[in-house]
């Protein structure tokens, strides 16, 4: 089953649709993000019903596009409404970019400037660590630790 993004919810106002428009070309690994967030920079900052910022979706709905999470996680900065990097869904951010299998120098360059992401939680109690051990492909030896 694909993983989809929540979509902004409740009357149709200008803030929604943007939202819905930016996810439709993530999921669509189109490269109008960018042209989409340099003309109107605050996207970044907007959010779904479930409080899911553009960058939270793109490392969750579209972990193969790298490019894509890259240039979210360099245009997000981390102020309300989203708060992406320190509010109540940076551990499921940060478990996401973990997940996504490679994107560990997007989760170190997001670190520099927010050290929380090394050891902020998801709603389940899970951190990077956590889903780290669940790839173990992505260890030079392939040695699996999660047994």
């Amino acid at each position: 089953m694909p993983r989809v993004a929540p979509r902004a919810s409740g009357p149709a106002n200008l803030r929604s649709t943007n939202f819905n428009y930016l996810i439709d070309f993530i999921e669509r690994k189109e490269a109008g993000v960018q042209a989409l967030v340099r003309k109107k920079r605050a996207l970044t900052q907007t959010v779904s019903n479930r409080g899911w910022t553009p960058l939270l979706s793109a490392a969750h709905c579209a972990p193969k596009d790298k490019d894509i999470v890259y240039y979210l996680s360099s245009v997000t900065t981390n102020e309300p409404p989203g708060s992406p990097f320190t509010g109540p869904l940076a551990g499921m951010l940060a478990c996401a970019l973990a997940a996504g299998g490679f994107h560990a120098d997007i989760i170190l360059y997001l670190s520099q400037g927010h050290r929380n992401l090394g050891t902020v939680k998801d709603d389940e109690g899970h951190n990077i660590l956590d889903a780290l051990v669940l790839r173990p492909q992505d260890f030079q030896n392939g040695t699996d630790l999660g047994s």
